[in-house]
């Protein structure tokens, strides 16, 4: 019986080709434009939330008053982890990074690569849960003549992540030594970079790095999970005025979650106002727009097509089909028609995914989708079949006789 369904109802959208098509063609736009848009917004959402100690991971921040107002800026003291982790109890690690972009890493001069990397305390891969694949998290950065690199940047020097111990060429003339190799960061990491070599190489160098003054660095905070922040942010309110005998008044740390900074990173006049969230509330509810315009467009040209059908829903209860065989068939029809629409949406986002990923400098992935996205999907299509089947299934299906 179940195959007859499938038969009438296989019939009955090929009867009318040009109304099928337009509601195909309509529903499945709108579904595909809604698929990249829903992909683009979860992906955002889980940026830098991979880490094992997200939760208690936090990064300082300073509002320093200026003429203009109050400019909350990322970066602090390259005094401040080491301060920080001596004073305060809820600090259970703390350090320190300085970016280094564009530098060159070479076996041989001529073959020389340009990537990007940071200058990192030692604690870096305990505050920070990137995978060590060789080496030790606690030791590879603890000598100054050792450098910790990417599993990816190994492959292009070497061919291979069996390189502990080895030399590299860094810049013109310095060499260090291969103490660690950890897996590049994901895509899901907003900070990428192919090596890290220790702070002190960077503070030696820059004498002016020991000063409070200075701002040219960034610090990081694991805290105890029970740390109350706000308590812990009035706390460190006046840590810079402090440890400068008044002299720096002008500067306030606070910390803020680190997986929080990449959609929550704006702020006026040192207050939070928004940032990348923006976006994906924006563009998540013009997805459900779009959505829900195809939606009705596909429930309307449905229910217009149904309405002159009653001649038909006639025929067959004369000839002894009953109600309930009625509604199976009609719901049938339109969820066909749905899932349909579905799977020519998948081949739109499929052919369209590259350029899409290319505008948007994402990696997405049709194939490997979040859950909740496919649970959400299939629900809408599951959903707009059986409300586009309503009409035709209820009201249709309860003619008693047909009269011409």
């Amino acid at each position: 019986m179940f195959a007859n369904y499938l038969k009438t109802a296989w019939r009955t959208l090929l009867k009318d080709k040009r109304s099928t098509l337009l509601n195909l063609v309509g529903l499945s736009t709108g579904l595909a434009c809604a698929i990249l848009i829903f992909m683009w917004v979860t992906d955002e959402l889980k940026m830098d939330k991979f880490f094992k100690n997200d939760s208690t991971l936090y990064q300082v921040m300073e509002n320093r008053v200026q003429a203009d107002g109050i400019w909350t800026a990322p970066s602090t003291s390259g005094l401040m982890a080491d301060a920080m982790k001596k004073d305060l109890p809820q600090v259970e690690y703390a350090v320190n990074t300085v970016p280094e972009k564009n530098v060159s890493i070479w076996i041989n001069k001529e073959d020389a690569i340009r990537v990007d990397g940071k200058y990192a305390g030692k604690d870096f891969f305990k505050v920070f849960s990137y995978d060590i694949i060789n080496g030790s998290a606690d030791k590879a950065l603890t000598d100054k003549s050792s450098i910790v690199i990417s599993d990816e940047l190994a492959r292009k020097l070497f061919g291979t992540t069996n390189v502990i111990n080895k030399t590299i060429g860094f810049q013109d003339n310095q060499q260090y030594r291969i103490s660690g190799i950890f897996k590049k960061p994901g895509i899901h990491a907003s900070d990428q970079f192919d090596f890290v070599l220790p702070v002190t190489v960077f503070s030696d160098a820059n004498k002016w790095y020991h000063d409070w003054g200075n701002t040219f660095n960034t610090t990081y905070l694991l805290l105890n999970p029970n740390t109350d922040i706000a308590q812990f942010n009035r706390k460190i309110a006046d840590y810079v005025k402090q440890k400068t005998n008044n002299q720096i008044t002008y500067r306030t740390p606070f910390v803020t979650r680190y997986s929080d900074i990449y959609l929550h990173g704006q702020y006026e006049n040192g207050i939070l106002s928004g940032g990348r969230i923006d976006y994906v509330h924006l563009f998540s509810i013009i997805a459900i727009f779009i959505l829900l315009i195809a939606c009705i467009n596909f429930m309307n040209l449905s229910t217009a097509k149904a309405s002159v059908r009653a001649k038909e829903a006639g025929i067959r209860k004369v000839v002894g089909a009953g109600r309930q065989t009625l509604i199976l068939q009609y719901f049938g029809e339109s969820t066909i028609m749905a899932f349909a629409s579905l799977l020519i949406a998948c081949l739109m986002v499929f052919i369209s995914l590259p350029a899409f990923n290319n505008l948007t400098a994402k990696h997405l992935d049709l194939f490997h989708p979040d859950a909740n996205l496919k649970l959400s999907v299939f629900a809408i299509t599951l959903l707009t079949g059986f409300l586009s089947g309503i009409y035709p299934a209820l009201y249709l299906s309860g003619f008693k006789r047909y009269l011409p």
